[in-house]
């Protein structure tokens, strides 16, 4: 992400009033302006190469001037950075908020993350349902700075769930003033639904030699699939 991007961001009022073709393409070089999580977003499907290596499938960027709920604790300018593992199509149909229509079993969730407890607020239009680690400093009364969210969905409609996307959050503030490298851990299952590579560690890296920021998934390992499904 060229560090100049983040001085000319349309804001909230730019995407809800933006005329036609402005924003109309999630696919697209502009993306699409939409409300998601009850806040105007301004939205982009990024192909990744495909590759048998890792789960990951593509990228779906949020650019959220207004933040998104919850409020105080989310409500700023920040970017939602969602490492998909499921084909576009199958996120491009999920729908929300809305509440689950699926059990997810104890030992897909994250070491540590919990569901939200506003139950029909879980599942969030073109992404899934989001988990949260309840001890980050913006839920404990701190600052929001950068987070990370696991997601999951229940792509085969059997009615049960999986992790579906890896997703740091970052304040527009904290990117400004980034510099260095800040990595740090993803939690981690008891098992995945799926045997593959999956992240362990994300970062995000000054490059200025480039004049922009790295926001990674890195550190992969080899995790066998869950033969207790």
């Amino acid at each position: 992400m060229e560090r100049a991007v983040l001085e000319g961001l349309p804001s909230a009022d730019a995407l809800a009033n933006s005329g036609e073709g402005d924003y109309a393409d999630k696919y697209g070089p502009n993306g699409e302006s939409t409300i998601i999580h009850h806040k105007w977003s301004q939205e982009f499907f990024v192909p990744f190469p495909e590759t048998d290596a890792t789960p990951i499938t593509f990228l779906g960027l949020n650019w959220n001037p207004g933040g998104h709920p919850p409020d105080g604790v989310w409500t700023v300018p920040h970017f939602d950075v969602h490492f998909h593992m499921l084909p576009t199509e199958t996120v491009d149909a999920i729908t929300g908020p809305a509440a689950p229509t699926y059990d997810l079993p104890d030992r897909y969730v994250p070491e540590g993350y919990a569901r939200n407890p506003i139950v029909d607020e879980r599942v969030i239009t073109d992404m899934g349902e989001h988990l949260v680690d309840p001890t980050v400093p913006e839920m404990n009364g701190g600052t929001f700075t950068n987070t990370l969210i696991w997601g999951a969905a229940d792509p085969d409609g059997d009615g049960i769930a999986e992790l579906s996307f890896v997703e740091p959050m970052l304040t527009r503030t904290y990117l400004r003033g980034h510099s260095g490298t800040d990595r740090r851990a993803i939690a981690q299952p008891e098992t995945y639904a799926r045997a593959g590579r999956y992240p362990t560690a994300y970062a995000v890296r000054d490059l200025p030699d480039r004049d922009a920021i790295a926001i990674t998934i890195e550190n992969f390992e080899r995790f066998k699939e869950d033969n207790c499904r």
